[in-house]
């Protein structure tokens, strides 16, 4: 036995119990890291076949299970990581359970002096890309950070933002990789430096995705399904990239459950994407039905109106059911108006459910009622329909001129 352990090893096992040999040793440190992982027998089984010492019942496996186990705390109380994410790190790149503790300790160390990263910012990166951990700092994230900042005139804030939004972007081959979709993306929607820019920052993954497989297919769609082309293709690219994000089956169906649900022409739907492209970033039965279906029995509308609505205040479905129910709650208990009213104001006037109550309603609101309480005081008559006076108050712009005024109304001034 001394001649096939090294005296370390063979001091080790013969200060256990003489009962335990050295199979029964090796089973039961894999036993342990299997659980701390939470490997199924399955997942464990491929680990051993990408790293066959981990599985070894000699020496060798013993070292190496040892250290697997140091990487696995580090993993779990340095970084923060949880069992899913640890073992999805260590199945997608066993080597990593290799690595001394210095060796990750330096890496992320890098990481949080480079970027200026909090300890949650350094919880948030590694959940979202475990893989940092395997990325050379002076040859790999170093270069390709000072590319970046270079290529995008970032300064240290704005590439630590463009990082945290999509931390894969540090693994990319620039050369190879990035630059040929940017000269795409850059040709094909016809943008400048300036737009190009705004767009990477904004959605950065979209330049993870490869050209002809992933991006041109969306672009080829968009202009089929809404007959749209140059600047109109421009704008519905730039101003909601995430459709880019979304499959070419996901954006397509809900292109066409937007149409049939509201009943609109291929025009009317043109013009309602191009006025809100992220419209067709919700899904249509998590956010779309429910938001049509809770206005039309609020506001008792039919399917024309509710259409029509929509048509010119499509951000409508962006909205959560709470924010929309508080928002008609403020006019029917505060404005004092009554459910016709409400819905008289909302139909002539959408816009006013994308008002904010504690910025511009309840100020409005406050104004108003001190106006009305002046002109009661010079025996001026109150106006006949109290939410159309608050509504035209409401939706102008606080530098605007004067509300157009009623005769025999109360004129509010805004």
């Amino acid at each position: 036995m001394p001649g096939l352990l090294s005296w370390g090893h063979w001091r080790l096992l013969r200060a256990r119990t003489g009962e335990r040999t050295l199979a029964h040793l090796a089973a039961n440190s894999a036993t342990a890291l299997r659980e701390r992982l939470a490997m199924r027998p399955a997942q464990w089984a491929l680990l051993a076949q990408r790293l066959p010492r981990i599985a070894d019942e000699h020496a060798i496996g013993e070292d190496a299970r040892a250290n697997a186990a140091v990487v696995v705390d580090y993993l779990f109380e340095q970084v923060g990581m949880d069992a899913p994410r640890a073992r999805a790190l260590v199945l997608g790149a066993p080597r990593i359970l290799t690595f001394a503790r210095a060796k990750l300790e330096h890496r992320l160390g890098y990481w949080q002096a480079r970027l200026e990263l909090s300890d949650a910012d350094v919880r948030r990166l590694l959940a979202a890309y475990p893989q940092a951990l395997l990325l050379r700092s002076r040859t790999n994230v170093g270069p390709t950070l000072d590319a970046l900042a270079e290529r995008f005139e970032l300064d240290l804030a704005a590439l630590r933002v463009l990082v945290l939004r999509w931390p894969p972007v540090v693994g990319m081959s620039l050369p190879e990789g990035l630059h040929p979709r940017l000269e795409y993306v850059r040709e094909r929607l016809e943008l400048d430096e300036a737009q190009l820019r705004r767009l990477f920052l904004m959605r950065p993954r979209l330049f993870g995705s490869a050209i002809h497989e992933n991006i041109e297919p969306k672009l080829a769609l968009l202009e089929r399904e809404l007959c749209v082309s140059g600047a109109e293709l421009r704008k519905i690219a730039t101003r909601a990239p995430t459709l880019l994000g979304l499959s070419t089956d996901t954006l397509l169906a809900r292109l066409r459950s937007i149409r049939e649900a509201l009943g609109l022409e291929p025009e009317q739907l043109r013009k309602m994407v191009l006025l809100f492209p992220s419209v067709a970033c919700y899904s249509p039965e998590a956010k779309l039905a429910p938001t049509v279906r809770f206005l039309r029995e609020r506001l008792s509308l039919n399917s024309d109106e509710m259409a029509a609505m929509l048509r010119v205040k499509p951000q409508l479905v962006s909205y959560a059911l709470a924010n929309l129910q508080a928002k008609l709650a403020f006019f029917e208990e505060e404005v004092g108006a009554s459910p016709e009213q409400v819905r008289t104001a909302v139909l002539a006037a959408p816009a006013i459910l994308g008002l904010s109550i504690a910025n511009r309603l309840r100020p409005r609101l406050q104004l108003l009622q001190a106006q009305l309480a002046q002109a009661a005081a010079e025996g001026k008559a109150a106006p006949p329909d109290v939410m159309l006076r608050f509504r035209l108050a409401a939706v102008r712009p606080p530098s605007g001129g004067r509300a157009k005024h009623v005769p025999g109304e109360v004129a509010v001034s805004v």
